[in-house]
C-alpha cells in the first residue's frame, strides 16, 4: 500500500488589519427579500439554520415563518405570544428557541412537526422591565468554548438583551428540563445605551453582535472579555428609518466576506453582501502528537523515514514544521512554514506518495511587508485547522480536501 504524505510550505504576507470604523463597510440598502412574507407581516427577530440553508423569522404577532434566501416562503405558522428573537442550540437539531416578550421567557419550538415541545424558561426573575414593551428583545446562544464562563450541560449559553436598560443578560439553560434555568452574568455593553434590538453569536467568526434599533448600529464584541472589536454606524435601514429588529450573519467561501440579513419591524428583510469578517482565535493551542514517521528538515530538503525531498530551490532562511493527520484517513500531513528572505516567500503544496510519486499541488509567491524573525506552528485536527505565526503576525487556515489550504 502507498503512504501519502501531505506537504504544505506556507509562507505569508502580512496578517490582516482589522482597525475600527464607524463606516457601514457592506452593501447598503440591499436586495430586498421580503416580499413574499404574509400582508402586514413585521419581522422581530432571524436566524440561520445551516443544516437546511434557509432562514427562520418571528413576528412579535406571534409568528414563525421558514423563508429561503431569494424570499421564498417554505412555511408560516401561527402561535401567539410577542415573539421577539429566535436563536438556534444545536445547527444539527430541529429545535429553535424563541425569546418572548412579556412575559419575558424562551420556548422551544420543533421545526420538523412545526410543534411547541411544551418547554419553557421563565426570566422574569431577573429580566423584568418597567414597560412590558422594553422587556426581551434579543436572543442568541453561545456554545461551550467561546463564552469566558463554566460550560454548560446544555452545549452552551443564552444571551438575551433587554430594551429597556441596554443589557446582555447571559442564562445556562437545562435544555432536557422545562423551567429550569440560572443567571450566570449580566453587562451592558455601552454603558447608558438602550434600545438593544437583537443579538447574533457567530460560532464560524467567534463574535458577539449587538444590534440597536434607535441608535441605528451593529457592534461586534468578544464575548471572552466583551471588548468591542468594530462599531459600525448607519447600518442599512437608518435611511429611511426602518427599524432594525434582526440580524443574522452568514459567511461566504472563501470566508473573507460574509452576507448580513437585516429584519426590519417596518416590514420586510434585507440581503447586503460583502461585509467583511474577523476571526477571534477561541480555541487553545494544542501541540498534536507526530505520526511514528522520522521527519527532518534541513536546508532544501525534507526527509521522511530516509527518503530525501527537494521542497524548495532555494536555502529558506528560517523553516518550521509538525504533522498530524487532519482528516484520519491514515493519511499524514505535514505542514511546513518557511521563510525564504526577509519580503518573500512561496507557498507549495506538495503529495507525496512514494519515492517515485510527488506531485506538486499548489505555488504561490507572496510579498512580506516587514521583516519576520520567528516562526511558530499550531495545529488543530479536529476542525481541520492550523495556526502560523510569523512574530506576532497570526493566521488561521483550513485545510481542504483536495490537499490544498484557505486563510479563513
Amino acid at each position: 500500500m502507498k503512504q501519502y504524505l501531505l506537504l504544505i510550505i506556507l509562507l505569508f504576507t502580512c496578517s490582516p488589519v482589522f482597525a475600527a470604523t464607524t463606516a457601514w463597510p457592506a452593501e447598503n440598502p440591499g436586495t430586498e427579500i421580503g416580499g413574499n412574507l404574509p400582508a402586514g407581516y413585521e419581522p422581530s427577530g432571524v436566524i440561520w439554520q445551516s443544516r437546511i440553508g434557509d432562514l427562520f423569522l418571528v413576528w412579535d404577532n406571534g409568528y414563525v415563518t421558514q423563508m429561503d434566501t431569494l424570499g421564498n416562503i417554505d412555511n408560516t405558522s401561527y402561535y401567539g405570544g410577542d415573539y421577539e428573537g429566535i436563536t438556534i442550540a444545536d445547527q444539527q437539531s430541529n429545535n429553535v428557541y424563541i425569546g418572548v416578550e412579556n412575559p419575558d421567557t424562551i420556548i422551544e419550538l420543533d421545526i420538523s412537526t412545526w410543534l411547541q415541545t411544551g418547554k419553557s424558561w421563565d426570566l422574569t426573575t431577573w429580566m423584568n422591565s418597567t414597560d412590558s414593551n422594553q422587556g426581551l428583545e434579543a436572543i442568541a446562544f453561545v456554545p461551550n468554548g467561546y463564552h469566558p464562563y463554566t460550560a454548560s450541560a446544555s452545549g452552551g449559553l443564552f444571551y438575551t438583551g433587554m430594551q429597556e436598560n441596554g443589557t446582555v443578560y447571559v442564562f445556562d439553560v437545562d435544555l432536557s428540563n422545562s423551567g429550569s434555568v440560572s443567571l450566570i452574568d449580566s453587562f451592558t455593553p455601552v454603558a447608558g445605551q438602550t434600545d438593544i434590538s437583537d443579538v447574533f453569536f457567530s460560532s464560524d467568526t467567534g463574535l458577539l453582535y449587538v444590534l440597536y434599533d434607535s441608535a441605528n448600529e451593529l457592534l461586534e464584541i468578544n464575548p471572552q472579555d466583551k471588548t468591542i472589536i468594530n462599531e459600525y454606524t448607519n447600518i442599512p435601514g437608518s435611511d429611511p428609518e426602518r427599524g432594525q429588529e434582526g440580524i443574522v450573519i452568514v459567511p461566504d467561501s472563501p470566508n473573507a466576506t460574509a452576507t448580513v440579513y437585516f429584519a426590519y419591524d417596518t416590514g420586510g428583510v434585507s440581503k447586503n453582501t460583502n461585509y467583511p469578517i474577523i476571526y477571534l482565535d477561541t480555541e487553545e493551542d494544542v501541540e498534536e502528537e507526530e505520526e511514528e514517521l522520522t521527519i527532518s528538515l534541513h536546508h532544501r530538503y525534507l526527509t521522511i523515514n530516509n527518503q530525501r525531498i527537494k521542497v524548495f530551490q532555494n536555502k529558506p532562511i528560517l523553516a518550521k514544521f509538525k504533522s498530524a493527520d487532519f482528516r484520519t484517513d491514515g493519511k499524514t500531513e505535514i505542514i511546513i512554514a518557511a521563510l525564504m528572505n526577509k519580503k518573500r516567500g512561496k507557498v507549495i503544496t506538495v503529495v507525496y506518495e512514494d519515492a517515485n510519486n510527488i506531485n506538486i499541488i499548489k505555488k504561490k509567491t507572496l510579498d512580506f511587508p516587514k521583516n519576520k524573525s520567528e516562526i511558530k506552528i499550531r495545529l488543530k485536527t479536529e476542525n481541520n485547522r492550523f495556526k502560523t505565526y510569523f512574530d506576532s503576525k497570526k493566521f488561521i487556515w483550513k485545510m481542504l480536501e483536495s490537499g490544498s489550504f484557505r486563510l479563513i
